[in-house]
């Protein structure tokens, strides 16, 4: 199978450098944004099955604009959201402890003491999610999500080179 991933769209949060995550502010696509998506829908092979989305706005507004291409009903997928960063959502990266974005970086974050997602509880949920897909037995979906999810499956996938996780990007994985 085929899975084709997304990421959403840009949102002033990324513009500005703040942890986003699945709280709110549960932010739109910039026009910006919006312009990038569209030109990469057309990058999407033919033939998608089914479009999986995170809950979030900045997901299904991205989910639509390629929706347009395919016209197929998408399913939202709670297992698809972005890790949840606790009070640190919404702060600006930069002015976090070093450390966290050390342990960011290597993917051995622990948002729980912030009352967020560790590493674990996040790849729990991407494996659920994968295997969900398997077992429909689809030859190629997209899912749009976000960069937090995009980063587990690469480390799940470690045969795959990590391609730059930008807003609005493109990542193949066959599963």
């Amino acid at each position: 199978m085929e899975l084709i991933i997304m990421r959403h769209g840009e949102t002033e949060l990324n513009k500005t450098g703040r942890f986003q995550g699945c709280r709110e502010p549960n932010l739109p696509v910039t026009p910006e944004g919006r312009a990038i998506v569209a030109a990469n829908a057309l990058r999407l092979p033919e033939h998608i099955m089914h479009i999986y989305v995170s809950p979030a706005l900045r997901t299904h507004e991205t989910a639509e604009i390629v929706n347009t291409r395919f016209h197929l009903p998408f399913e939202e997928n709670s297992d698809l959201r972005e890790r949840d960063f606790g009070s640190l959502t919404g702060t600006y990266k930069k002015d976090a402890d070093p450390a966290v974005l050390e342990a960011d970086d290597d993917l051995t974050y622990d948002y729980r003491p912030w009352g967020g997602e560790s590493v674990d509880e996040v790849r729990v949920r991407v494996r659920r999610f994968i295997e969900e897909v398997r077992v429909r037995g689809e030859k190629r979906v997209l899912a749009v999500t976000h960069r937090g999810v995009i980063r587990i499956l690469y480390d799940l996938f470690p045969d795959r080179v990590q391609d730059e996780i930008a807003p609005a990007s493109l990542h193949f994985f066959e599963i």
